[in-house]
């Protein structure tokens, strides 16, 4: 698989489409110069080939019409150069310009020229001839060749003029596409910026808001329907989170507040803590099976009242510690009660004087 370059992926989108396209439209336009150059050359040098040779026929036809050639052969000024040639390859007619002792084409080469009606290139500085000539053969009766050259000199003036518009034309073109393309694909990603301006609007303020929709029925209208979708279900998931989270702290608020409070008195109180989990203690070792019959039942008994009386014993101190931490004070010294199984404290504070047992 062909790799890409890194520096090609960091740029972005719209760099790379614009010199992608650009780079395509270069080739483009260097190949439509190329082929534009090579088809108007072909054309003009066929004009100057159908120019030449049809002066020479001309020339043939009235060699041919049994009258002797005028002398010079008549052709109009600077268009054509015309040499007629007899048998043994020798100028026995010319016009004007023509060099009447050199012939333009050697006299097989003419012969050649004039069976396959091909033109040949010629430089005409060596025959008198400042510009390059096209020279075509015609053959004549009596065994005679006519030679007919036209300049070639336009061709070479339009090309060179032709060459200069496209050096200059086409980088000027090349750069008016590369800016119409940017100019084009960022007009394509302006509504895929608006969805990302958008994206980071919700996500600064924390506000679900619907994105941004492009009026054109494309891929980017889809894909702004397809997230708005998204965030209308993601808002809608939101909110049912935050009810479920309310209406459950809601219901954990009492239990947590008691199960606070009850902590909160163990730390302080951690000896009556101890009270109740051997008392929890002594009530599962009761619930054991057989441990309610026969001879142990009576010492179960016992040990119940014992442990009633010490958590009712120690009670009157808790409650006197928890007045101390309202009043500051704990009223006056306790008196001992008499017996043993309901020994308590009596507090000067019982309503009635009477001492309270138990929980």
């Amino acid at each position: 698989m062909l790799s890409v370059p890194r520096w090609w992926r960091r740029r972005s989108l719209r760099a790379r489409v614009t010199v992608t396209t650009t780079v395509g439209l270069a080739v483009a336009l260097v190949a439509a110069a190329m082929l534009l150059r090579s088809e108007l050359r072909a054309t003009l040098t066929s004009g100057v080939d159908s120019t030449a040779r049809q002066g020479a026929r001309e020339v043939a036809a009235l060699a041919n019409s049994n009258r002797p050639l005028p002398n010079p052969v008549p052709v109009v000024a600077g268009t054509l150069t015309v040499q007629v040639l007899g048998p043994g390859g020798r100028i026995v007619d010319a016009s004007p310009t023509a060099d009447r002792l050199v012939p333009l084409l050697p006299p097989a080469q003419a012969a050649a020229a004039a069976r396959n009606g091909r033109a040949t290139l010629l430089d005409g500085r060596p025959f008198g001839i400042p510009y390059l000539m096209r020279v075509v053969a015609v053959p004549a009766s009596g065994h005679e060749i006519v030679l007919s050259a036209a300049a070639y000199s336009q061709v070479d003036d339009s090309m060179m003029a032709l060459t200069r518009a496209l050096l200059v034309g086409t980088p000027l073109l090349l750069l008016l596409l590369a800016g119409a393309t940017w100019l084009v694909v960022g007009s394509t990603l302006r509504p895929i910026s608006a969805l990302r301006r958008g994206a980071q609007v919700i996500t600064a303020t924390g506000v679900t808001r619907e994105l941004p929709v492009p009026q054109a029925r494309d891929e980017v209208h889809v894909l702004a329907v397809t997230l708005n979708d998204m965030l209308t279900r993601l808002d809608a998931a939101q909110q049912r989170q935050r009810r479920l989270v309310s209406d459950t702290a809601h219901e954990l608020r009492s239990p947590i507040a008691s199960i606070r409070a009850q902590l909160e008195v163990a730390l302080d109180h951690p000896e009556q803590q101890a009270l109740r989990s051997g008392h929890r203690g002594g009530r599962a070792r009761r619930r054991r099976p057989g441990a309610g019959h026969g001879a142990d039942r009576w010492p179960v008994r016992r040990h119940r009242r014992r442990r009633r009386a010490a958590a009712n014993a120690a009670e009157p101190d808790r409650q006197c510690h928890a007045l101390r931490k309202v009043r500051g004070r704990c009223g006056s010294a306790p008196r001992r009660g008499r017996g043993r199984a309901h020994r308590v404290r009596r507090w000067p504070w019982h309503p009635g004087g009477r001492p309270r047992a138990g929980l």
